[in-house]
């Protein structure tokens, strides 16, 4: 659960802002351990609990396009330079009047401000599918989202338009409270 501050809302998709300090609640090991601190043949098969913890570094735009089976996430360096787009596969946002969830693929795309394109956690999802999370067939669906994201980038879809690299919030708005 993470509270964020709608930037843009319409039938192209949700745009929201994760500010620095966000309170939010993530699954952590079992006394707050991080998850990807485990040997990888256990980092699907421990338990995890719900624990509050708070958004570290700088805030991130997130562009939830609506229908598609990933997010944008911009970010930006701690002195305000555009460092990339983080695309997270994902299931489609799912939306209520207050809320929106999803449930992440694991496998993820960097992009670089030059555009420059790579796979994330590649080793991650192998052992998503070991642990039975996902089939073969699935991760392979996953694989060609990914080049379905790199070419969305490609063709400019407005989730990458660079107008938002240059994009900043209102420097009146508040931390969001859970």
């Amino acid at each position: 659960m993470t509270p964020v501050r709608v930037v843009r809302d319409d039938p192209a998709g949700l745009v929201v802002w994760l500010a620095p300090g966000t309170p939010r609640v993530v699954p952590l090991l079992p006394g707050g351990g991080d998850p990807r601190s485990l040997p990888l043949p256990e980092l699907f098969r421990s338990p995890r609990e719900a624990t509050r913890v708070r958004w570290r570094g700088p805030g991130v735009l997130i562009h939830a396009p609506s229908g598609m089976p990933w997010s944008v996430w911009l970010f930006w360096s701690e002195a305000g330079e555009f460092s990339g787009w983080y695309v997270n596969l994902e299931e489609a946002h799912r939306r209520d009047a207050d809320s929106t969830w999803t449930c992440d693929h694991e496998l993820d795309v960097w992009i670089e401000p030059d555009g420059v394109a790579h796979l994330k956690d590649e080793i991650e999802l192998a052992a998503a599918v070991d642990a039975g999370r996902f089939t073969t067939e699935e991760a392979e669906v996953l694989r060609s989202r990914a080049v379905d994201a790199q070419e969305a980038y490609a063709a400019r879809h407005w989730a990458f338009d660079a107008e938002w690299t240059t994009w900043r919030p209102d420097p009146e708005w508040t931390v969001p409270s859970l």
